[in-house]
């Protein structure tokens, strides 16, 4: 094979960690490969319910699920294993974080967190990391010029086009082939395929027999209420944590809070699940947060198999549709559901989450929702909840700290990884990939 038709870096995926891989590896001969459309190419047709597209537009695409998003970087050691932080990580954040920065120049906007950690009662902490809340069409226009920025420095960049098969032609050189019939060979491979991949990492863990790492799989729902209701919780924090540490081990938690946002349904690979945005330029008179249950605690194989077990499940039922109901059926199983003043999301469907979730599980987000209203002063009777909700879902795959596998050149970052949830946090693990391939290219 001619030498100039073989890449130094294949990446896979164009979310956080793909973006920020590629742009550290510019200067270098790459090419990038994304199943979803380009950031003005994606939509979601869905309004009463999915319609099946052959890609999800909310979270496939240029960007991944964080272009989406309401461009949330957290700043702090949050959103990643703790095994991969290491002694840099901070320094890691500063560097990927004036990236973003100087990508978007006066949209740029500075974190204002007081970060604080305390516990409000016995069991009940409260935690404040410093967060640059960017909002949705900043993240989107962020991820937009890197995309360009990639291109312009003259290199591959192929969109639309889904990845079948990954392999190694025993000398030292892989191969990458996609569905529409185009092959790439490169001499190193980074994948960054987000947390929704059941497919290519599953694959690639199969076929060389990589470790992997248990995580705790969280699974809940997200609640939706006026923007009155968290008006308090927005004044500690643009991403402030409400944990109760439950006497078994496990957790329940507030993820992703967005105040003036909405609720969105996306497909994740073999389910349907809900997550939320919210965009300063657009917004609307609603906050809403996930709140999750983390299994910590008993058998890691059988805590997964229960995740996954619930989600199927709804999806049976409910294939085309996420569920939602009101805050009060679900906190007294007498009540039927019913709707109230908060819009149903696009493909949402009243109907009772309640008999899918483990009753343990139930119990303590209930306590968790009345820690909530004596916490922040919000009225429940004027809540909605949409589910299912559920974030590390797929155990982590074992990595050096460069994300490099044990089969040499091959790299697996980002949240498809298992590693991290979050922009930043991916993005951190696509930089440093691509930083050991700097050094051996």
């Amino acid at each position: 094979m001619n030498k100039e038709n073989i890449f130094d870096a294949a990446v896979i995926g164009a979310g956080p960690a793909g973006l920020i891989a590629a742009h550290e590896l510019k200067e270098k001969k790459i090419v990038v490969i994304e199943k979803g459309a380009p950031i003005p190419k994606r939509i979601c047709p869905m309004i009463a319910e999915c319609v099946g597209c052959n890609r999800c537009g909310e979270i496939e695409g240029i960007g991944g699920a964080g272009g989406w998003s309401d461009g949330k970087l957290c700043l702090g050691p949050v959103g990643i294993l703790d095994q991969f932080i290491g002694d840099h990580y901070s320094d890691e954040v500063k560097i990927v974080n004036q990236i973003f920065r100087n990508t978007l120049g006066e949209r740029y906007i500075e974190p204002n967190d007081c970060v604080d950690i305390c516990q409000l009662q016995e069991g009940l902490t409260q935690e404040v990391t410093e967060v640059a809340n960017l909002g949705t069409s900043a993240i989107r226009y962020a991820f937009q010029r890197l995309y360009e920025t990639i291109k312009e420095s003259g290199n591959s960049f192929i969109s639309n086009d889904r990845i079948i098969q990954v392999y190694d032609d025993k000398k030292g050189i892989f191969v990458v082939k996609t569905r529409s019939g185009k092959e790439f060979h490169a001499r190193n491979i980074i994948v960054t395929t987000g947390k929704c991949d059941f497919t290519v990492v599953p694959q690639l863990i199969e076929q060389y027999q990589l470790a992997t790492i248990p995580v705790e799989q969280t699974l809940g729902f997200r609640l939706a209420v006026p923007n009155e209701e968290l008006q308090k919780m927005k004044s500690i924090g643009n991403n402030p944590k409400l944990t109760l540490h439950l006497p078994n081990g496990d957790a329940v938690k507030t993820h992703c809070f967005t105040f003036g946002g909405e609720v969105m349904a996306y497909v994740c690979g073999n389910y349907f699940l809900v997550g939320g945005r919210a965009d300063f330029q657009h917004p609307t008179d609603i906050s809403t947060t996930n709140i999750l249950y983390k299994f910590s605690s008993g058998d890691p194989k059988q805590r997964k198999e229960t995740v996954h077990n619930v989600l199927a499940n709804i999806k049976a039922d409910h294939p085309k549709n996420v569920l939602y109901q009101d805050v009060l059926s679900f906190l007294d199983p007498r009540r039927q559901p019913e709707k109230t003043s908060i819009p149903p999301c696009r493909g949402g469907k009243l109907d009772n989450l309640l008999p899918y979730y483990p009753p343990h599980a139930v119990e303590a987000m209930r306590e968790f929702l009345y820690n909530m209203e004596r916490v922040y002063g919000m009225n429940l009777q004027k809540g909605a909840i949409f589910g299912p909700a559920s974030e590390w879902i797929n155990d982590a795959v074992a990595t050096s700290m460069e994300m490099e596998t044990p089969k040499r050149g091959l790299y697996i970052a980002g949240d498809g990884a298992g590693i991290t949830q979050g922009i930043i946090a991916a993005a951190v693990t696509g930089y440093r990939a691509a930083h050991s391939i700097r050094e051996k290219v």
